[in-house]
């Protein structure tokens, strides 16, 4: 089992172009990556607004540069971060629905 007594809240899940899994926990806000033996590379994030902050991380992704994407629900945001957690892109939606 991979994150075991490790996750509070698992949400999204995803795997780099390296077999790292990506996984969201969306109760702890903050953003996990095991190998794929389930050994934790690294976790960053926290509750919050800020850069490497989440208020309600829903789903993770990973694009062809090997970065990974997270949608923030709470934060109406999809933030672009490199592997340590490095924020690249930042992209706010918050608006009438339709707009």
């Amino acid at each position: 089992k991979i994150g075991s007594g490790k996750l509070m809240g698992p949400k999204g899940v995803s795997v780099d172009r390296n077999g790292h899994i990506i996984v969201v926990d969306n109760k702890a806000c903050c953003v996990f990556i095991f190998q794929p033996n389930g050994k934790i590379v690294t976790r960053f994030g926290s509750r919050g607004n800020g850069d490497r902050q989440f208020a309600g991380p829903h789903f993770a992704a990973v694009n062809s540069n090997n970065e990974i994407i997270i949608t923030d629900f709470h934060n109406h945001s999809v933030k672009v971060l490199q592997a340590h957690g490095l924020l690249l892109t930042f992209n706010c939606f918050y608006g009438e629905i339709g707009l």
